[in-house]
């Protein structure tokens, strides 16, 4: 598992949707960013969830970003790391492709709230 406690808080990214904890943080000595998600408690294993889909994906050759399992300060959770190369790319979050197609969703619900489809 990959300490990234050495990592920077970073300001420069916005935070991003979803339930779990996250701040986005900096390797000093590279510059590298990314969105460090923490574990929603200590039972649950959506941290590592992420981390096969990126290696799924990767096996298959589709494009997705790169998940690490690690921790932060004692506390564990993935790394996603930074896709956006430059000023005037835009980061879209999947959340946004699914209110396109649901436009009742609701993120803290998990569902449309219009069709009551989950």
């Amino acid at each position: 598992m990959k300490d990234f406690s050495f990592w920077m808080e970073y300001e420069g990214a916005s935070e991003g949707s979803g339930r779990s904890e996250k701040l986005w943080l900096m390797n000093p000595d590279t510059g590298q960013s990314g969105l460090f998600k923490f574990k929603k408690d200590l039972t649950t294993t959506d941290h590592v969830s992420e981390c096969i889909a990126y290696d799924l994906a990767d096996l298959i050759g589709l494009s997705c970003v790169r998940f690490e399992i690690g921790a932060y300060r004692g506390r564990e959770g993935s790394m996603s790391y930074n896709i956006v190369a430059h000023e005037g790319m835009t980061l879209i979050e999947g959340i946004y492709c699914i209110s396109l197609k649901y436009r009742g969703f609701d993120g803290e619900l998990l569902l449309d709230v219009e069709t009551g489809e989950k």
